[in-house]
């Protein structure tokens, strides 16, 4: 068991945000949470204390998330949201035929917000722990599209809440069909009064010590690590901005992966210029953020499409003209070298004209393993494709190990 202190949560959540890929709530909206909790110790649970014995065999880690507007949450209960969801969740799984007491709590994704809402439960409430674990390793578009769903981790009983205790359960009779769960919880968002807002929602209860199996092990202590890396980052740079977070993350972490798209470094300098978003024939609507690189010899362009999370990057310059790059389940993050933090996409968007012209790392990064255990390309696409389609991508999969022959 680790112990995070004040400082540490919030290297944990700048980490956690740098590595969502764009989505999973802004940093600023996760760091709200803990303003008076500064005095509080998080307890971490690590892997390696989940392992089964006769007196934790029916232990049980739940996924726990909030459906709604980040932007939303400070006029709620968020207390009572995530206690009546998480307790809504013991309760149901209690009942099943398989006894199972859920002990343990783990986000659904990286995100500011996303890795905030478990760590703030296990805080407030002794009753229930963070496990160093969570569910895709990186912001996902959709349940279906969940690194649990895909390792086959069973779905239900899925729970919503609200915060005066208006509950509703969802059973599925195959609960690893994470598509069909898509649906039913679309749907009992849009269909019922009850949950109109910000609401709580827990499901996928997974034995504790088979985190590592179905969800992405370990991760809290590395975004805790990757954010202490980060803070570093800030101090030793002090005023400049011709630098690049992902050149410092490589100097001083041998276990961080990820490169920089247009060099701060060299005589170059890359800057936010453009946030909006564009209409397909069909009506829909998908985002977009363009960012140059001001080179010696070539100005390059850089289109980020996304939906909530950053899909695809597509390079123009004279080399190369409307030209794919990399897509997700690699990660695509913007730091934001003047501010000093990670920007997500939504707070892009709402505030360009004040970022327009600040000096930003673009950077990619690998997707987690555990995404490509026994995939391939093909499989990658497959599972993407819905995702794709609606930032009119057409392509395949694009993997990180292979973007140098792509710039």
């Amino acid at each position: 068991m680790k112990e995070f202190n004040y400082d540490q949560i919030c290297e944990m959540l700048i980490g956690s945000t740098f590595l969502a890929g764009g989505a999973g709530g802004s940093l600023e909206a996760g760091l709200k949470l803990f303003e008076n909790l500064k005095e509080e110790t998080l307890k971490l649970y690590e892997i390696g204390d989940l392992e089964d014995t006769p007196e934790t065999s029916a232990e049980y880690a739940s996924i726990l998330a909030v459906m709604g507007s980040p932007s939303e949450l400070e006029e709620h209960d968020f207390a009572s949201i995530l206690s009546n969801t998480i307790l809504q969740m013991r309760k149901r799984c209690t009942a099943c035929s398989t006894y199972k007491k859920i002990t343990h709590v783990i986000p659904f994704a990286y995100g500011g917000v996303s890795t905030a809402i478990p760590a703030y439960l296990a805080l407030t409430n002794d009753e229930f722990k963070l496990a160093d674990a969570d569910g895709s390793g990186r912001a996902v578009p959709s349940l279906d599209t969940a690194l649990v769903s895909l390792n086959g981790a069973p779905i239900t009983p899925f729970v919503m809440a609200n915060e005066t205790n208006d509950s509703m359960c969802i059973d599925l009779a195959n609960d690893t069909d994470a598509a069909q769960c898509q649906i039913v919880s679309h749907s009992l968002r849009t269909t019922s009064p009850l949950f109109t807002s910000v609401n709580g929602a827990a499901g996928w209860p997974i034995k504790s010590s088979e985190l590592k199996t179905y969800a992405n092990p370990n991760s809290l202590t590395y975004a805790q690590k990757l954010g202490a890396c980060i803070s570093q980052y800030i101090k030793a740079k002090g005023e400049k901005t011709n630098t690049s977070v992902f050149d410092y993350l490589n100097a001083h972490m041998e276990d961080f992966k990820g490169c920089a798209l247009g060099d701060n470094t060299k005589g170059s300098f890359t800057t936010l210029a453009k946030a909006g978003k564009r209409k397909l024939q069909n009506g829909k609507e998908f985002g977009v953020i363009q960012i140059y690189t001001k080179c010696p010899d070539d100005n390059i362009q850089w289109e980020i499409r996304f939906i909530n999370e950053s899909m695809v990057i597509f390079q123009n310059s004279k080399s190369a003209l409307d030209a794919p790059v990399i897509t997700a389940p690699s990660v695509i993050t913007i730091f934001d070298e003047t501010d000093n933090i990670p920007l997500t996409n939504d707070y892009i968007l709402a505030h360009i004209e004040e970022l327009k012209d600040h000096k930003v790392t673009l950077g990619v990064m690998p997707a987690p393993a555990k995404w490509w255990e026994n995939r391939e390309v093909k499989d990658m696409t497959e599972i993407w494709r819905k995702s794709y389609d609606e930032i009119d991508y057409r392509g395949f999969c694009l993997r990180y190990d292979n973007i140098e022959g792509r710039l």
